[in-house]
């Protein structure tokens, strides 16, 4: 899917990125998108459980990369 439709922009997400004070999001799109398409199996793996989250596999597969990006 084209990744402008599969990933508009999001408002939470926009705020998070502006440095505003409150949680922080962390964006894992480039994982599974490029920059024209976003994928619904990468690597043999499937990315989604529905149409807006992980499966568990694809999340245990991030995971390492979501505590690589949490504060020390």
């Amino acid at each position: 899917m084209d990744r402008a439709v599969a990933q508009p922009e999001d408002p939470l997400s926009v705020a998070a990125k502006a440095g505003r004070q409150g949680p922080q999001a962390v964006d894992f799109t480039d994982y599974f998108c490029d920059a024209a398409k976003c994928y619904t199996v990468v690597d043999g793996v499937n990315v989604s459980y529905d149409a807006n989250h992980f499966n568990r596999v694809c999340g245990e597969l991030l995971a390492p990369m979501l505590l690589d990006r949490l504060p020390k």
